[in-house]
């Protein structure tokens, strides 16, 4: 009887345990995403840049406000990515932020979409609200290498020492949306 008690004992004691662990991952919440807008990527400077992170920034300077970690780099052009555990909202879709340090400063700041349906539509407003706000933009677009799939297309707003730049890549019945703020200065674009 001794080790039938035993085992009720462990047995509640791991049924109470699982309930514990259980109501505390149910109570954490995920904070809601950050709203972005088309109008705010471009400054009073009239450079294009998001409020909170300073072009030429160290990560260092940064931590306070950004909570992120490193995913990646290259020994090449000195830099350093990392991922912001914040999200973003843009018109129901969400994204983390890339933050691109070369050498030691922010130079781009990227947003990744992938919409499985919709996607070219999404694009398209996106594409037609920018350039109603910051005029005509630089357009490249490349054929897919599969004949009879849509390949990819970027557009480019320029201005002396920042850029915004808009992509898309069109794999199979998914479309990968880039929107991508830089720094011509820090990354040297």
């Amino acid at each position: 009887m001794n080790k039938h008690a035993n085992c009720q004992k462990v047995l509640a004691f791991s049924v109470a345990t699982a309930l514990l662990l259980f109501m505390a991952a149910c109570s954490f919440e995920k904070p809601e995403p950050t709203p972005l807008t088309l109008d705010a990527l471009c400054g009073d400077t009239g450079e294009y840049q998001l409020e909170g992170f300073p072009w030429g920034a160290s990560y260092e300077s940064m931590e306070a406000s950004v909570t992120a970690y490193e995913i990646g780099g290259s020994k090449l052009d000195g830099s350093k990515i990392y991922m912001t555990e914040q999200e973003y909202e843009l018109r129901g879709q969400n994204s983390s932020a890339e933050l691109i340090f070369y050498h030691g400063k922010l130079g781009d700041v990227c947003f990744h979409f992938t919409l499985a349906e919709g996607g070219e539509e999404w694009y398209a407003e996106l594409l037609k609200e920018l350039t109603a706000l910051y005029g005509e933009a630089e357009s490249t677009e490349r054929p897919a290498a599969i004949p009879g799939k849509a390949g990819s297309v970027e557009h480019l707003w320029k201005t002396d020492k920042t850029g915004l730049q808009l992509a898309s890549v069109t794999s199979g019945e998914k479309v990968s949306v880039e929107l991508k703020l830089l720094s011509r200065e820090v990354a040297k674009w």
